[in-house]
């Protein structure tokens, strides 16, 4: 497992080929049994915005286990020093010919809600170089490396990113979301 190196206050923590292809699998083929629906996205159905498939679990789900882990950890490690209590949902992304996810952010910053999400954790659960065309994971006005199968990225959910459409193949992704009391 790489880590990527310690910098003060980084805008990402990558974990880069973290996630053993054999449990890549298992997850894949969980997803292959349960019922895909289009996306949405906090301010709801948004086909202008986005343009993929999901499937959401709960929180506790043995994969957002995993995901969970290390976004605390990467929230330590990167110095964000976010107060995170749990891991709100799991969601399974599937990206097929012609669908993407425009620029948007993860937390709704204007909510009186008591719990915001704070890190955005995204595994990449298909191989860039064998299975799509396009689908780059991209974060506004930040250099992005290029993510592997099981690479895991964490980053604040305040920032802007977004995955440009599929020109061949299907990309599929994990994403969890940690939240925790309102930054005041």
């Amino acid at each position: 497992m790489n880590e990527m190196k310690p910098t003060r206050l980084s805008p990402y923590w990558l974990w880069q080929n973290c996630i053993p292809n054999e449990v890549l699998d298992v997850l894949k083929t969980e997803i292959g049994n349960a019922n895909l629906q289009p996306g949405s996205t906090v301010v709801g159905d948004r086909p202008d915005v986005r343009n993929s498939n999901v499937v959401l679990t709960h929180g506790n789900h043995w994969f957002a286990g995993i995901m969970s882990n290390l976004a605390v950890s990467s929230n330590r490690a990167a110095g964000w020093g976010y107060d995170i209590t749990h891991c709100e949902m799991l969601q399974i992304a599937q990206y097929e010919k012609d669908q993407f996810f425009d620029w948007h952010i993860d937390t709704d910053v204007l909510s009186a809600q008591p719990e915001q999400r704070k890190l955005t954790t995204i595994c990449l659960l298909s191989d860039p170089d064998e299975d799509y065309v396009g689908g780059e994971l991209e974060i506004k006005h930040i250099t992005m490396p290029k993510l592997t199968r099981g690479s895991v990225i964490v980053f604040p959910s305040i920032l802007e990113h977004r995955v440009t459409p599929i020109t061949s193949g299907v990309r599929y992704s994990a994403t969890c979301w940690s939240s925790g009391p309102r930054f005041k």
